[in-house]
């Protein structure tokens, strides 16, 4: 039986406004904790918005093995 691999992907909102640390923290909490992998970070550019419509400059991608 083969592994299933699951993504997420996550844009955090408003990066600016918080530290490094407090984003790190956080992603650690809610991804890390639960088995997932940062893989990548892609820099969305300084205007870019997300779904919901706010400003999002960096996109996380995440993948866990099943």
């Amino acid at each position: 039986m083969a592994d299933r691999i699951k993504y997420k992907v996550y844009d955090y909102v408003n990066i600016e406004h918080h530290s490094n640390e407090e984003v790190e923290k956080n992603l650690n909490e809610n991804f890390g904790q639960v088995g997932f992998d940062l893989v990548s970070i892609i820099d969305m550019g300084e205007n870019n918005t997300n779904k919901d419509g706010k400003s999002s400059r960096f996109r996380y991608i995440f993948k866990k093995n099943e």
